[in-house]
């Protein structure tokens, strides 16, 4: 083997968790070290990557990780998820409690994948995944 094809084992273990360990091992929470040992935290401590659902978020904090993940206004491709902080609440305040798990499971899922691509459906509401 060359000296361009080795790879850590570290690397290749954290790599085989991160991209399927959650799924093919029966829906783990993954491991914090793989993430830079923070997450899962906050409002997303206790979600299970993969699941799309996580209760128990409050509008604040929903409303603060919906910033960092989906972000408000306008995105630089266009889209918009929520307009403001006061949008984000209003929407996410108004949803019922299965839509806010819904909601909130997108964007932890976010937050885990550092992808935007499920912030159409948490904002809104699940109502249109």
């Amino acid at each position: 083997m060359g000296p361009n094809r080795r790879i850590a084992l570290g690397s290749l273990v954290a790599l085989l968790h991160v991209g399927c360990g959650d799924r093919v091992l029966g829906g783990t929470t993954p491991d914090a070290g793989a993430f830079g040992g923070t997450w899962p935290s906050g409002a997303c401590a206790g979600y299970v990557k993969g699941s799309l659902f996580h209760r128990g978020v409050s509008v604040a904090d929903y409303c603060s990780l919906a910033e960092r993940v989906c972000g408000f206004g306008q995105t630089p491709s266009g889209a918009v998820y929520y307009l403001t902080l006061a949008d984000c609440q209003a929407k996410y305040g108004g949803e019922t409690e299965t839509q806010r798990a819904c909601s909130a499971g997108r964007v932890c899922e976010g937050e885990a994948t550092g992808s935007s691509a499920v912030c159409e459906a948490a904002s809104f509401g699940c109502s249109n995944p």
